[in-house]
């Protein structure tokens, strides 16, 4: 006798949609000289990058490389508002962004979108809540701050082929 399908469980876990940008995850955006796909880095060298460590944005197409200034690490904020997403560190459109139901759909990078997709696709969603006995402290994850049209059931599979799309374009070099 078959199992009857389970529904796809996700648990939320005590991530940030900064958690995709330190360490040793690059953002993937787009060249501010050529427009091809680049990326924002731990500059070589350093140690795994923190929040306010300096990155540098090199192009492959190019050869475009830079480094950020002391002073734009010391001030940096992440994407806020509508239309055109820009990576919190040099002011770069982030590669990976689309339109979606007439909002933009946005990811750091393909890990960022691994984790958007396994939230989407989740007929089952478990919510973070915080236990200071286990060290626990963050009131809000990222999951609980995505707007109600990329959570809701109705959006899923537009949702879901958009960020297929977007997969496949973040793998191209």
């Amino acid at each position: 006798m078959s199992k009857p399908d389970t529904p796809h469980r996700f648990r939320d876990r005590e991530v940030t949609s900064w958690d995709f940008v330190l360490g040793a995850d690059e953002v993937l955006v787009h060249c501010p000289r050529c427009d091809a796909r680049a990326k924002v880095i731990s500059r070589p060298g350093d140690p795994p990058a923190r929040l306010h460590d300096r990155r540098r944005l090199v192009c492959f197409a190019c050869g475009h490389a830079a480094d950020e200034t002391r002073e734009a690490a010391k001030t940096r904020c992440g994407p806020a508002g509508v239309g055109t997403v820009r990576d919190p560190f040099f002011g770069c459109r982030l590669w990976l962004q689309a339109d979606c139901r007439g909002e933009v759909l946005w990811a750091y990078n393909l890990r960022h979108l691994a984790y958007l997709r396994s939230y989407v696709e989740a007929g089952l969603r478990e919510k973070f809540v915080p236990d200071p006995a286990n060290g626990s402290y963050r009131r809000m994850t990222m999951t609980a701050k995505l707007p109600a049209w990329l959570k809701s059931a109705k959006n899923r599979s537009e949702v879901l082929r958009v960020i297929d799309r977007l997969g496949e374009s973040g793998g191209a070099r």
